[in-house]
This record gives C-alpha cells, structure tokens and sequence, in this order.
C-alpha cells in the first residue's frame, strides 16, 4: 500500500483535554527510549504485563526490567478473566512488598485487560500513583489507555 504523506519515525504528541490534560505520544520504535526518560522522574517503578507478552515482547520487557528504578513487576495470563479481584489484591500486595512509594510509577505494558487492572491499582495503591500505558493493542490504544477507564469484572 502506498501512502500519500511520508511516515516518518518520531513521535507524534496529542494533548487530551479531560478532567485532567495529558500527553499522548503516538509514535514508532520509540518506546523503550521515551520510558526511560519517563522512569527517571520517579523513585521506583513497576511493570504489570501479560504472559503473552513475555512471550512475545521478551526482549522489550527485559530491556525494561533493566532499568534501576524498577522494583518489582506482576505478569497476568492472558485473557479477560484476570481482570478480577484476586490479580488486583495480588497486584497491590507485591507493589508494598516492592517498597514502592508515593513517588512511584506504575507501568502498563500490554493490551485492555493489563491497562484495566494496572490504573485501577494505580489508582487505589497509597490513594494513587501515576500510570504510564504502553498499549500494545489497537484496542488498548484507543481505549483503555486513553481517557482513564479503569476496572475489573465482578464475577
């Protein structure tokens, strides 16, 4: 397919006006480089991923785990019957267990259901910490990762 505009390789920046403003970065092959940077403000850091993912984004994710500022990390099975009550108390135990503070940063890494769980951990863990999405699906990047939907299933 040819395109009429050249795509080029830089990320593009889109500023969401909702209750709160933030950045929306949208780019390629840029990821690793921008989170870094992103990590650095921060004391500590966790990763909330998939099994999926480990598999197929190995290299990605150790490269992330390399990063001093990450203390800890949960990794889900895939699907949405994971998204429930018993990951989220996991979740949030293993972020006190990793001494994470109210300077702490937690990272999505995966698709609807990892960006669900992980904000609303986010959200609950010392009354909030940041979130930073790295949706690695089309349905993650046009809806868990943008507008602050968080949430598990009941059942």
């Amino acid at each position: 397919m040819n395109f009429p505009f050249e795509i080029e390789n830089r990320p593009e920046e889109i500023i969401v006006n909702a209750s709160s403003r933030y950045r929306i970065r949208i780019g390629e092959n840029f990821i690793l480089n921008e989170l870094e940077k992103k990590i650095r403000l921060y004391d500590s850091a966790f990763l909330i991923t998939d099994a999926n993912l480990v598999k197929y984004q190995q290299e990605n994710i150790s490269k992330i785990l390399e990063f001093p500022q990450i203390k800890g990390r949960y990794i889900l099975e895939a699907g949405e019957r994971e998204k429930n009550w018993k990951n989220l108390d996991l979740i949030l135990t293993e972020m006190l267990k990793s001494d994470l503070n109210r300077n702490s940063l937690l990272i999505a890494f995966g698709g609807g259901v990892v960006g669900d769980i992980a904000g609303l951990a986010a959200s609950l863990f010392m009354r909030g910490i940041d979130c930073h999405m790295v949706p690695t699906t089309l349905l993650a990047m046009v809806d868990s990762s943008v507008g602050g939907k968080t949430g598990i299933n009941h059942l």
